[in-house]
């Protein structure tokens, strides 16, 4: 029959604990974070555009095609709102001024 000994039951917690800090470990090991893959892949574009400098204009004109497209949109609904309150002004004279609605 088995006592119950407290010392031995913290000598086995202390060597599971050591046993999951083990294997935390060499997760971490075998398995590299965000930081390190997205170097990895960082370093490869910047490789690849060293080497093709016709894809490096490619990439810069899609950017700026990009930032053209954000500005005309902005542009557009700057001026969509200008006509709204215009076309508001316009609705607000004509009820005024509607024989119907004056009685």
């Amino acid at each position: 029959m088995e006592t119950d000994n407290p010392a031995r039951h913290a000598v086995a917690a202390c060597i599971a604990h050591a046993g999951a800090d083990h294997r935390a470990r060499v997760v971490a090991a075998m398995n590299p974070g965000a930081m390190e893959e997205g170097g990895k892949v960082a370093s490869g574009f910047i490789d690849a555009m060293k080497s093709q400098p016709l894809a490096l204009a490619l990439v810069v004109c899609n950017v700026l095609l990009l930032a053209l497209f954000a500005y005309v949109i902005r542009v557009a609904d700057n001026n969509r709102d200008q006509l709204m309150e215009m076309q508001r002004e316009t609705q607000k004279m004509l009820y005024r001024c509607n024989p119907t609605t004056c009685g």
